[in-house]
């Protein structure tokens, strides 16, 4: 996989937020991999709860998107129930939409525990199929400063110190 040689006029690679934990470090040529307690494939989620979104629809080329995530670790009640807040882009129209998101998320089921980790997920709106981090086909990383599926830390603190990341997600 080769890597980005450009990047958008409003992504500064050299400055990043001195408040953005540094999730992992591997040396160089490695990359991370998360072993879990739990099973490490999910089945067939379905939210027969609550789904709460929010949005910003824009008309037009969008080459990317970005945002601020304060990350909380909400307790969930039991290992069916999940917890997450993402930045993501869709590009489709009623029939087929394709997703692609990036954030954190307390999800049991996945990770065996109910620790708030980072995670990534796309979904083919033609094929009806999704995916969360290496179980997308095709999807090679070549960071090894971000582990997914790793634990975020620490959490933020109701009226204490809080923990934000920043996503990008881009068209190279």
């Amino acid at each position: 996989q080769m890597q980005p040689n450009h990047f958008p006029v409003w992504m500064d690679i050299q400055t990043l937020p001195s408040d953005e934990p540094s999730i992992i470090e591997c040396p160089t040529g490695t990359i991370p991999i998360l072993r879990t307690n739990g099973s490490g494939t999910i089945a067939a989620h379905s939210y027969d709860g609550q789904l709460e979104s929010a949005g910003l629809i824009y008309q037009g080329d969008v080459d990317g998107v970005r945002g601020v995530l304060n990350v909380w670790e909400p307790k969930v009640n039991n290992s069916k129930d999940s917890s997450a807040m993402c930045v993501e882009m869709k590009s489709g129209g009623e029939q087929h939409t394709d997703r692609i998101g990036a954030g954190v998320r307390v999800f049991p089921t996945l990770s065996g525990d109910t620790f708030v980790r980072f995670h990534i997920s796309w979904y083919d709106g033609l094929y009806k199929k999704s995916c969360i981090d290496f179980n997308c086909p095709g999807f090679v990383q070549v960071s090894h400063k971000v582990g997914l599926g790793a634990r975020v830390r620490p959490p933020s603190v109701y009226h204490g110190k809080q923990t934000v990341i920043h996503i990008q997600i881009f068209k190279v």
